[in-house]
């Protein structure tokens, strides 16, 4: 992981003339990392971004061994893990907050972009599915790994293409 952040301003990627609108500011508030970091609109299609962002050579300073999805998604081989998963979608459903909500699709090929340490390749996987994943992070990929799932280690920009199509793409952000 690297030390420090280099930044780079980077135009819309949708090719859209370079004219930004500023929305926030912001920092890290989950590791207390230093620097902050513009929230732009690009007025033409709307879409929102950071600007300036880390570079892709230094994006894993924001993405340490202890960075809390990493632990969260590990799938553990004890019965405690798969009774705190059944609590806790009892209480998604019961809230209704279905943040990781899929339309109704038979079961085929996934890939999950940023899997971290591979619950959802998992959970998926237990579905029918057959899962992939793309992390970041060596550590989340290799406990994704010796769980049994594909996962290349790596930016989604470096990952090789894949051998056949996927029916579903996914990446929690």
């Amino acid at each position: 992981m690297p030390n420090s952040v280099q930044l780079e301003s980077k135009p819309c990627p949708l090719g859209c003339d370079p004219e930004d609108q500023w929305v926030l500011t912001g920092r890290d508030r989950l590791h207390g990392l230093p620097g902050s970091y513009s929230i732009v609109r690009c007025k033409h299609c709307g879409l929102m971004r950071t600007d300036p962002r880390p570079t892709p050579e230094t994006i894993g300073y924001y993405y340490p061994d202890d960075y809390g999805p990493y632990a969260s998604t590990r799938i553990s081989p004890d019965g405690f893990k798969a009774w705190m998963g059944t609590v806790k979608e009892f209480a998604k459903n019961l809230l209704r907050l279905h943040t990781q909500s899929l339309p109704p699709l038979p079961p085929g090929r996934m890939l999950e972009i940023g899997c971290a340490s591979g619950a959802f390749l998992h959970q998926m996987a237990r579905q029918g599915w057959e899962v992939e994943g793309i992390e970041f992070s060596p550590q989340a990929a290799q406990c994704a790994r010796d769980a049994g799932f594909k996962v290349y280690s790596g930016s989604l920009e470096s990952a090789p293409e894949p051998q056949r199509p996927y029916d579903l793409v996914v990446g929690w952000m």
